[in-house]
């Protein structure tokens, strides 16, 4: 994982600029994130720092376009009901903060 991507990233979501990990819940309530991409998809915290190198690479630069929107997350949000969500990387769950019961 390359440090300076990390911060690089980090710095254009409006995040605390530092060389830590993505968050993958907030400071205060511990609530689940999840990356939205450009094309509209979603990862999980775990890929998201795992391809950052790709996620720096796909960001728009000067009068440069994003290289790859599938790549290039534009933001974080709390998932706060959406108990179907799966990351579009490796298809794990996406933990919700206010998951309905399943019913069985």
């Amino acid at each position: 994982m390359s440090k300076q991507a990390t911060k690089r990233v980090r710095r254009r979501l409006g995040l605390e600029v530092s060389r830590d990990p993505l968050p993958s819940t907030t400071a205060l309530g511990g609530y689940p994130l999840r990356y939205i991409c450009a094309d509209g998809g979603q990862l999980c915290p775990a890929c998201a720092n795992r391809e950052i190198v790709l996620i720096d690479a796909a960001a728009p630069r000067g009068r440069r376009r994003s290289a790859d929107p599938q790549w290039n997350i534009e933001a974080v949000e709390v998932n706060y009901e959406d108990n179907g969500a799966t990351c579009d990387h490796c298809s794990n769950p996406i933990p919700a903060a206010y998951a309905a019961p399943s019913e069985v």
